[in-house]
């Protein structure tokens, strides 16, 4: 397995970075660290990469900002439970 990175929103926060592990069989699992200012997943990713996972490092805004824009192929948001209480109260929807 082969991992790479990209910072997710270089001209908005550097918050943000989208792992890429490359795996052997030629897939590749894409987790979102997460989802600040400027975060564009639709112009990260590639026509044949797939969001696996969302992660949340904690609960300021300028970590989620995007968060309801980038949520996509029923991918899971993993975080602590008290920033998932922060985020719930936040973005409701």
């Amino acid at each position: 397995m082969d991992v790479s990175y990209q910072n997710a929103n270089v001209y908005a926060g550097n918050e943000s970075t989208l792992l890429r592990f490359h795996t052997n069989d030629g897939t590749t699992a894409c987790i979102l660290i997460d989802a600040g200012d400027g975060v564009d997943l639709d112009a990260l990713l590639a026509d044949d990469e797939y969001l696996n996972a969302i992660l949340l490092t904690h609960g300021h805004i300028d970590h989620y900002r995007t968060l309801g824009d980038n949520v996509r192929h029923n991918a899971p948001i993993y975080t602590a439970p008290a920033t998932a209480t922060i985020v719930e109260r936040a973005l409701p929807e």
